[in-house]
């Protein structure tokens, strides 16, 4: 494994912690950065204005699984807000949740910052109570949320989940059509009817479309990551599951790929590769990341959906993937010995000499299992660093950024 990737020749101009200053300017990312404003100006507007600006009509749910946005579309059913929403006013959400709820300080700042957004939206409604999709393998106080919530008088739908870890192979099929009956039932819920499956597989093949696009500029990043930034590469992620946006989120990938490949004939700035795994709120975190010698290379990387099975069940098949590998938001039971695996394949996939291991404060599990992973990794050799932080987007505080510098000048 290569210590760094670099060109011999190549000399980049330094910034105050290391990092190369940015030299560019990608029309690309400008088109995101508009459709970004779109989003955040939309999630701002009452309930109300949003759907008449929105335009479609279509039923409002909030939350969702994993991987079945596709299912969500063929219901005709458009995500209330979502994180963009639950980003503006944080830290008033969470009051809403220790002073409504009498949930403790200590508790997971995440969990609570979605029950103080649910009563916020609430009394923004006139008190009107929402419909709420959640998945029922997410961590106990996640699911103590949503009780909490069914209790004030929401309409909670819990998907069952079942255990991944140690699963028989030779029953996987067993797991599939498990989850496929889920998915129907949530459908019946939405909608009082079966998912119509012939939409449903247009909406898959629509969101592999989309996946591959980002896989592709993944692919293509890798060679300069500092051109297309971790902000940007999660900015681009997150606006990819937005219907509304979808054709000039296409026409931002095309100027952005055409600028990758121009890149791509120049020398490669010297950088440190690293993989990103666990939970990470924090997008200055990000920022932090960017202003280091380090470059995230894998970590934001979606998988495409089966369309070799009915499509119903590639629904299941997806959210059973993900779950074995280890990729459910560190919320599964088996998250520590199932992500490994994957770890281990991409830091020979895409030559990453370390791991950042995201995590939100306050919670025990994750702690625990993060401190696993730190301890499988270094014994190996591979440099870890476990960095907590908060579901608010709060700047990066200056021991963070100490962190960071001392990563990545550990590895020069």
């Amino acid at each position: 494994m290569e210590n760094v990737v670099e060109d011999s020749d190549a000399k980049p101009s330094l910034g105050p912690v290391g990092a190369p200053t940015p030299s560019h300017s990608s029309r690309g990312l400008q088109l995101f950065q508009r459709i970004h404003g779109k989003v955040l100006a939309a999630a701002r507007l009452p309930e109300e204005k949003s759907d008449r600006a929105d335009g479609e009509g279509r039923r409002r749910v909030t939350g969702s699984v994993f991987g079945w946005n596709p299912l969500m579309r063929a219901c005709d059913i458009r995500p209330a807000q979502g994180l963009f929403g639950l980003e503006i006013d944080s830290h008033a959400h969470v009051g809403v949740a220790e002073d409504y709820f009498q949930i403790p300080p200590e508790a997971c700042t995440f969990m609570k910052l979605k029950l103080g957004a649910h009563h916020a939206a609430e009394k923004r409604r006139g008190g009107r109570k929402g419909r709420i999709v959640h998945f029922g393998g997410d961590c106990e106080p996640e699911v103590i949320a949503q009780e909490l919530l069914r209790a004030d008088g929401y309409d909670v739908f819990i998907v069952e989940p079942l255990t991944a870890f140690k699963m028989d192979p030779n029953r996987r099929a067993e797991y599939v059509s498990f989850y496929a009956n889920e998915a129907q039932r949530l459908a019946k819920w939405l909608t009082g009817q079966v998912v119509d499956e012939d939409r449903l597989r247009d909406e898959i093949r629509q969101r592999n479309v989309i996946i591959a696009r980002f896989q592709e500029m993944m692919r293509l990043r890798r060679h300069n990551p500092f051109f297309v930034p971790l902000v940007q590469v999660n900015l681009i992620n997150r606006l990819a599951n937005i219907k509304k946006y979808e054709r000039e989120w296409f026409e931002a990938m095309d100027v952005l790929g055409e600028e990758l490949q121009q890149v791509a004939r120049e020398p490669a700035p010297f950088h440190i590769p690293i993989i990103l795994v666990g939970v990470m709120h924090c997008e200055d975190l990000y920022q932090a990341i960017d202003e280091t010698l380090g470059a995230v290379v894998s970590g934001f990387i979606p998988q495409l959906y089966r369309e070799d099975l009915p499509p119903v069940e590639a629904l299941g098949d997806y959210l059973l993937e993900m779950q074995l590998r280890g990729e459910m938001h560190d919320k599964c039971g088996g998250v520590v010995s199932l992500r490994k695996n994957r770890i281990e394949r991409e830091l020979k996939e895409w030559g990453a000499r370390g791991v950042i291991v995201g995590g939100t404060t306050n919670c025990p599990y994750l702690a625990i299992a993060r401190e696993m992973e730190y301890e499988y990794f270094t014994r190996r050799g591979v440099p870890v660093l476990v960095l907590d932080g908060t579901a608010h987007n709060d700047p990066a505080t200056e021991e963070q950024k100490m962190r960071l510098r001392a990563f990545f000048e550990m590895m020069l």
